[in-house]
């Protein structure tokens, strides 16, 4: 990244000028806002996640593959300040930046969530020691825990209830398994979800907890090439398919999120037919349709529901090496060019929508190996300028 100004706009805050994107492809209107995050020289933003607070500050979590540490980034919003004191922390314009866990190689295929008081949460990977661990910022440090161990851990998804218990679901490589662990304010409770003879299943779950306070998960089931759902009934784990089509493998990259009466949404990747797919529970049966038919694209899928209840997909396309943005307005969906025209830019993508309906990712930019952040929100305006601006 080549900077080229340095300007001051108080005595505690500085912004950054760097060339900019360019985003040919969308109007200026729509053009988004792209940030470097983390600008250290380490290659970061490998299997980023971000979430939104109540207060509208963004969290970031992510994998330093330089130096195999977990890492947090979060957003200076409105009163927040940066504690210099703060121990392995690092600030880069209105970004601070944390390492979470550097014991050993710590920290793929991480997921976060933040608590009612803006807390975040991070489960992640322990590669070393093949171990599925949790990590929560209790305002001052940073409290870690190992949920479950033995050849687990992969494909990891985060969610918490409405009092702020954690719950994962994850891959058991051992047993070929889908595994959910919950914590209940004393200790994890882990427990095997699905399973069958000599099977892969649970690869690329997604969680997300029901007004019931009970458990749903999509998932990959790699043997027979086929997205599958479970929920918990409170009294055992109702499996279902989704989307099994003979002689096809679908399912990868799944993501869900729930919408009105707790109907899923999921988002994935068909692997045959290298394409984005989409379902939603109508009734008793799955809804399925392609989302994006271009080839290659469709990998790294991430779903969010807006305040009218409809979903955003954002994913990569591999063919082109972009980033892209699916919305459905309830009748059809609508699929953006590639949000930016930079080459080998949006692996890694996550997506998350504001009260405001406005749209923000993380992702990965392969070419500088940097972690990144855009949206569609003007934040210049909404912050009097008085903020870090990152462009490549």
């Amino acid at each position: 990244m080549r900077i080229t100004k340095f300007l001051y706009c108080c005595s505690f805050c500085s912004i950054i000028l760097v060339q900019p994107f360019s985003s040919q492809t969308l109007s200026p209107a729509a053009r988004p806002n792209i940030y470097a995050v983390d600008l250290s020289e380490a290659d970061t933003g490998v299997e980023s996640d971000i979430a939104i607070d109540q207060q509208g500050c963004l969290h970031i979590s992510y994998y330093d593959a330089t130096n195999g540490n977990l890492k947090y980034a979060r957003q200076l919003k409105g009163d927040l300040v940066f504690d210099s004191k703060t121990a392995n922390a690092k600030k880069y314009g209105e970004w601070v930046i944390f390492t979470v866990d550097s014991v050993g190689t710590v920290g793929r295929f991480s997921s976060i969530k933040v608590d009612s008081m803006s807390r975040p949460c991070i489960s992640y990977y322990d590669v070393k020691n093949k171990a599925l661990k949790f990590a929560r910022f209790d305002g001052q440090k940073w409290l870690i825990q190992y949920v479950d161990a033995g050849n687990v851990g992969i494909h990891n998804s985060l969610a918490l209830d409405s009092g702020g218990r954690p719950y994962i679901s994850y891959y058991d490589a051992k047993k070929g398994a889908l595994k959910c662990a919950r914590y209940d304010n004393f200790a994890w409770h882990v427990e095997e979800v699905d399973r069958e003879k000599a099977g892969e299943l649970g690869l690329y779950t997604s969680i997300a907890i029901g007004t019931d306070g009970l458990e749903r998960i999509s998932y990959y089931d790699n043997k027979n090439g086929k997205l599958k759902f479970a929920r918990n009934t409170g009294n055992y784990w109702k499996i279902e398919d989704v989307d099994a089509r003979i002689n096809s493998k679908t399912g990868s990259f799944s993501s869900v999120v729930l919408g009105n009466n707790d109907t899923p949404h999921i988002a994935y990747y068909d692997t045959t037919d290298a394409n984005l797919r989409y379902a939603v529970k109508k009734g008793f049966s799955w809804e399925k349709r392609v989302v994006d038919s271009s080839k290659n694209v469709g990998e790294f899928a991430s779903i969010k529901l807006d305040n009218s209840g409809n979903p955003w997909i954002a994913y990569y396309d591999a063919g082109s090496q972009k980033l892209k943005l699916a919305q459905f307005d309830g009748g059809v969906w609508s699929l953006s060019s590639p949000v930016s025209s930079i080459d080998q830019f949006g692996m890694s993508c996550s997506l998350t929508i504001d009260k405001a309906n406005n749209w923000h990712i993380s992702c990965r930019d392969l070419k500088s190996r940097k972690l990144c952040y855009l949206s569609n929100q003007n934040r210049a305006h909404a912050r009097k300028n008085k903020w870090f601006w990152i462009f490549r």
